[in-house]
């Protein structure tokens, strides 16, 4: 059965053998036509960081992708825009809830375009991983692999070196070190079952100063994946998975006293999954249960005091204020239960149209919380004065010394959210002659806003010569994405409090008491009754065959409509300003590409160019437009145009260009070249100013080009496996990231710039 969907697939063996760093799920995929990463990327600044960067696909925001592993999808429903680490509102998120490393995957799907309608909740991409099953024998592999800031070179701009290499944060991280290791154990139990174990650790050392003592904050990736699979039968195949993943920071505040902070994402997942082939065809049905949280276990409250003799940590470098403590614990939990059904029925020929029909079903349970789990405080505007008299108050005030006039209240807050989805889908793939039609229909529907959705998908190819060697193909296709529950839990979330001593002087020595300060507005977060975003999509392109590989030449256009995005809206009365969420957001993308693949016994070759262009009037659902402000004009280019139709800031390179070659040499020895080729960066932004339309007189917000310059980077893996010996051998490998040591800038900014050359050292013992 042709496959008429875009898809982009890395088995195993292409997987070991990509030149990834870090070696993250997302890492891998840098090579994949369509695939955006970051500007943030691989920045000088922070060497140090394990996270899994984010990426785009097909001209998608990361949270607007679908990732599913085993069958089951582990997005995260907490807002991934979310990155200050100090912020006090809340806590960083990530598109995906578990953390996979690569040596975990068997292989990875990406689908980019004509997307069956069996996948839903998305407007982006779709990211399929399958883990590793069992093998028949036993056995297993040990490994450990390494990098430091001594094997890597960095690029700071003259501007930045004092501040990096005496870093204070983590926001410039100078000295480093990464450990990579990872165990996996096949354990047969009989002939049609077996157990396969994965234990894995990336960890990173980041060595700052805090004051004037060395501090070093950790990073650390732990992932433990079991896996049984029972084969009674040549069809059928029963799997049962557990997961455990844990990602932790060690992080404390710049230039404050007793504010060592934690924060961890990841969680749990069980699984279990049912293969079968039968009369009527073949059926896979997934039942998981899933458990993830994002927190931070913080000091409780933050006190700005004036440096003195009492309060003397600024002193030590020269600084007026000696902050101490931190923002409080937050907890975020998300747990999810998934049933869905796969039914792929057999073949029928009917008036000389061969069917090949497939239908399914899925029911998923989302319920997330938020938990400030005390009363959090931040304390300011500490006023000195040797008579002050505490009477006994400790916390915000200090006898003979000083005392806090002015504080910030975060009240103990609960909130929580609960969504069902609920979709059904249908598709029938028709071969008429050279001609093939799949035409599908996805139906969803969201107990959250109460919205039936209806996502048609339709892909069509034709075989010119009617021997697969030369076909054209497209489609067109709706894709609606998942509801986000990161907007129905900040709407329930409490306002902060003021508080005040006013008049802030002393009454018989003693501070004033705590009065509420009234607030002139207050802001408060609400949905209005939201459609779900969507995304459409148009496809055209051609397959050939050439040279003993396969040749593809491929055109997407996508409107992404009906975006959520944040509006400043003003309460009639004056005592509340509203930040309500509303379809408003538009994006609009096309790309076009060429790739060419194949494979031989010995060899892999792989490149593509690709060419696309995003536009969008807001860039992620929590920018915040003050009321009709979206459908405004700006000026740009010389001309009046819609906000909309402005370039994107990030995942924006216009063209980009990637190879993989990969050749086993003699003597256990091989080799892999991964060349990434980024266009120069190119976006608006605004200058700031105004200008005076000349045609209709109206006032325009002024944007201009941003640019920089373009990057080709270079990455090699070097391996060599010794002869075996009992089914025991070992296996040495060197990585090079950025082999020839380029000097690249990120984004908009002239002043910041990728990792230069970067060594990795690892051992396996295979057995």
């Amino acid at each position: 059965m042709e496959n008429l969907s875009v898809t982009v697939i890395r088995d195993q063996d292409i997987i070991e053998s990509l030149p990834a760093g870090n070696g993250n799920l997302n890492d891998l995929l840098e090579t994949v036509p369509g695939v955006q990463f970051s500007e943030k990327y691989h920045n000088s600044f922070q060497a140090g960081e394990i996270k899994p960067p984010e990426i785009s696909i097909s001209g998608g925001r990361p949270g607007d992708n679908k990732y599913i592993l085993d069958g089951v999808g582990f997005n995260s429903y907490f807002d991934p825009n979310v990155t200050n680490k100090s912020y006090i509102h809340d806590i960083p998120g990530h598109s995906q809830e578990f953390f996979l490393p690569a040596h975990l995957i068997e292989s990875v799907t990406i689908y980019r375009s004509n997307i069956p309608a069996r996948y839903g909740g998305f407007t982006g991409g779709v990211e399929i991983v399958e883990t590793k099953d069992p093998e028949t024998k036993i056995g297993g592999e040990l490994s450990y692999k390494t990098t430091r800031d001594e094997w890597t070179h960095f690029y700071i701009d003259p501007h930045y070196e004092e501040d990096f290499y005496t870093s204070t944060d983590e926001s410039y991280q100078p000295n480093f070190s990464i450990d990579k290791s990872y165990g996996l154990f096949n354990l047969p139990i009989n002939d049609n079952s077996g157990l396969f174990l994965f234990v894995s650790r990336l960890e990173s050392a980041i060595p700052l100063t805090l004051f004037t003592e060395k501090e070093t904050q950790y990073r650390r990736n732990d992932v433990i994946f079991l896996k049984y699979v029972f084969e009674p039968a040549l069809e059928t195949k029963i799997t049962l998975g557990g997961l455990y993943n844990k990602y932790q920071e060690d992080l404390f505040l710049k230039h404050t006293s007793d504010s060592q902070f934690k924060l961890d994402n990841g969680g749990y997942k069980i699984a279990g999954k049912l293969e079968h082939e039968s009369d009527i065809g073949k059926t896979e049905a997934n039942l998981s249960w899933q458990k993830s949280g994002n927190n931070r276990d913080a000091p409780t409250s933050h006190f700005n005091w004036t440096t003195t003799d009492i309060k003397d940590a600024g002193a030590a470098i020269n600084r007026t204020r000696s902050p101490e403590g931190g923002y409080g614990d937050i907890e975020k939990s998300q747990e999810s239960i998934t049933v869905n059904l796969h039914q792929e029925f057999p073949p029928v020929h009917v008036a000389g149209v061969e069917h090949f029909a497939m239908a399914g079903a899925e029911v998923k349970h989302v319920k997330a919380t938020y938990d400030r789990i005390d009363t959090s405080t931040n304390y300011s505007a500490a006023l000195v004065n040797a008579s002050v008299d505490c009477t006994g108050n400790e916390e915000d005030c200090i006898d003979g010394d000083q005392f806090f006039w002015y504080k910030t209240v975060y009240p103990e807050d609960q909130a929580d959210a609960s969504v069902s989805n609920y979709s059904a889908y249908i598709e029938d793939k028709m071969e008429i002659s050279r001609l093939t039609l799949k035409p599908g229909l996805r139906i969803s529907y969201s107990d959250y806003q109460k919205n039936t959705d209806y996502a048609p998908r339709f892909a069509t190819t034709y075989d010119l010569f009617g021997n697969d060697k030369t076909q054209f193909f497209g489609g067109y296709n709706r894709y609606y994405n998942d509801d986000l529950l990161a907007d129905n839990l900040r709407e329930q979330k409490k306002p902060y409090e003021i508080w005040w001593r006013f008049p802030a002087v002393l009454v018989d020595g003693q501070p004033p008491e705590w009065q509420l300060k009234p607030r002139s507005s207050i802001n408060l977060a609400r949905a209005r009754d939201l459609h779900t975003p969507y995304s459409d999509e148009f496809t055209a392109g051609i397959r050939q065959k050439l040279f003993g590989g396969r040749l593809e030449l491929l055109y997407i256009h996508r409107d992404y409509k009906d975006q959520i995005v944040t509006i400043n809206i003003d309460d009639p009365d004056g005592t509340y300003t509203y930040q309500e969420f509303r379809n408003e957001g538009r994006r609009y993308h096309e790309e076009a590409s060429i790739s060419w693949e194949k494979w031989t016994q010995k060899h892999y070759l792989f490149f593509d160019v690709t060419w696309q262009e995003t536009k969008t009037n807001s860039e992620h659902f929590d920018d915040l437009f003050e009321l009709d402000e979206l459908d405004e004009f700006v000026w740009y280019d010389g001309r009046a145009v819609r906000r909309d139709k402005l370039l994107a800031s990030n995942y924006s390179r216009p063209y980009t260009g990637k190879l993989i070659y990969r050749t086993k040499l003699p003597y256990g020895l091989s080799f892999t070249n991964k060349t990434v080729y980024r266009s120069r960066y190119r976006s608006v932004d605004t200058t700031g100013d105004t200008f005076i339309d000349p045609n209709t007189g109206a006032e325009l917000e002024v944007f201009e080009k941003v640019s920089n310059q373009s990057s080709l980077i270079f990455d090699w893996l070097f391996t060599w496996e010794t002869p075996s010996y009992k089914s025991n051998r070992l296996v040495f490998e060197l990585e090079i990231l950025n082999v020839f040591n380029r000097r690249v800038a990120l984004g908009e900014k002239v002043d910041e710039y990728r990792l230069g050359r970067q060594y990795w050292a690892g051992l396996t013992y295979k057995f």
